[in-house]
């Protein structure tokens, strides 16, 4: 079982750069150092789901919830 306050090791896709962020359920990972996509982790395996979280480096910046009909940023 992974613990509350788990670290995942990121590498970015594009850069290269590599760090570490916190372990989620429905995450999306932004690379702090070029903003860019860098992965997604989710529940069923094929993209991030609602609500997800918005990560860059180990900062949570934003929440994609489903609203309705809408998926809303917060």
């Amino acid at each position: 079982m992974i613990g509350i306050n788990a670290k995942k090791h990121i590498q970015c896709q594009k850069c290269y750069c590599e760090f570490e962020s916190v372990v989620g359920n429905n995450s999306l990972y932004i690379c702090p150092k070029c903003n860019d996509y860098a992965c997604c982790e989710c529940n069923y395996g094929f993209g991030s789901i609602t609500p997800c979280k918005i990560l860059v480096g180990d900062k949570t910046v934003g929440k994609i919830i489903k609203s309705g009909l809408r998926i809303v940023l917060s």
